[in-house]
């Protein structure tokens, strides 16, 4: 008897201790647990209702403390040079069952007159510059093509952000616009800013403790100062900004969102970045989802299974797409090898060719 009380009392109290541990997790990483929540499920986590508790929230107050004791003077830049680069696996962000998606803002009617602000056509960059790439899983895919062809046609080196599961609407998750300021105080030679956002973003966010509702013209304002405040800090850094737009996405309602989101982005940063769709870039020239489209004659698969990510081709395809908005200056111009610059000057000087009659 004394042997299944005990057994009894054993079991009580490792219960307890499980549900007490369980309890101090919450209590001391309830900022991380609501920041994934709101990720996650697109609304405020139930335990922000404890909030009004002192007692609560005092945990934040001491993760703080906490966190500051160990990083000493830490600032975001140390997280920046620490790797906010995420592992390269695409992840794919949810789709649930969605309400109706409103129509897309019409653009505005611009006169035929070219904008005085509006963003160069093409971005020349020497090789002293550096390229900062921002964005998502949708960015870690092209940023490493984007990278190697800079570094060797160019000698131009770059820094890649682009970290899985973010966006502009979470940013008790990741804020990025915090995150682009910091990399470009470290980076204060960077010329040119690359950003592939959005596929993550379109839902309800909080701001200030009010919904904004996807879909509504509140929604579309504040998305729209997020990202404008990424190519704010970048233009006062000295640099200019490439934003791609979003691909077609294969879910009906999802598509319609990433449309949508498109159309809001296209609108608001017509004067303060290059703005570079893909809509029919990868959907073989139409407004259409293509799983595959012909390439150099063949039919040729560009997306992923799961009808978001791009896989290798498309992944190439865009890569090259944005490169032929970048010139290298003069200075930046990839340097002939010893080998070919003594062949060179062994061969004897051509002769001038005769000039061509005017047509």
């Amino acid at each position: 008897m004394n042997a299944h009380a005990g057994r009894r009392v054993g079991a009580a109290g490792l219960f307890a201790a499980l549900a007490l541990t369980g309890a101090l997790t919450l209590w001391f990483g309830q900022d991380s647990f609501n920041a994934w929540w709101l990720q996650t499920w697109h609304q405020r986590s139930p335990l922000e209702r404890l909030n009004a508790w002192p007692q609560w929230r005092s945990a934040a107050a001491l993760r703080a403390r906490l966190q500051a004791w160990h990083d000493g003077p830490a600032s975001m830049e140390q997280a920046v040079a620490a790797g906010l680069a995420a592992a390269s696996a695409p992840e794919a962000p949810g789709i649930p069952e969605l309400p109706p998606v409103p129509p897309a803002p019409e653009a505005p009617q611009t006169p035929d007159a070219p904008q005085e602000n509006a963003a160069p056509p093409v971005i020349r960059l020497a090789a002293a510059d550096k390229v900062l790439f921002v964005g998502d899983s949708m960015m870690q895919s092209i940023a490493p093509l984007l990278q190697r062809t800079l570094l060797r046609e160019g000698g131009i080196r770059s820094i890649n952000l682009s970290r899985h599961s973010t966006g502009l609407t979470n940013a008790a998750y990741f804020n990025w616009p915090q995150a682009v300021e910091a990399a470009l105080r470290q980076h204060p030679d960077t010329r040119l800013v690359v950003v592939f956002l959005g596929a993550n973003d379109p839902w309800d966010f909080f701001e200030s403790r009010s919904r904004k509702r996807f879909g509504t013209p509140e929604w579309d304002e504040a998305y729209a100062a997020r990202a404008l405040r990424i190519t704010r800090v970048a233009r006062q850094a000295g640099a200019s900004v490439i934003w791609i737009g979003l691909p077609l996405m294969r879910a009906n309602d999802y598509g319609q969102r990433i449309r949508r989101l498109n159309a809001v982005l296209a609108q608001n940063l017509d004067a303060a970045a290059l703005w570079l769709p893909t809509e029919e870039l990868l959907g073989d020239g139409t407004p259409s989802y293509a799983d595959s489209i012909r390439l150099e004659g063949k039919l040729t698969r560009v997306r992923h299974a799961d009808g978001i990510h791009l896989a290798l081709p498309g992944q190439r395809r865009l890569a090259s797409h944005v490169r032929q908005f970048i010139e290298y200056a003069p200075a930046a111009a990839p340097k002939a090898d010893a080998k070919t610059s003594a062949e060179a000057a062994a061969r004897p000087p051509a002769m001038p060719p005769n000039p061509a009659p005017a047509l």
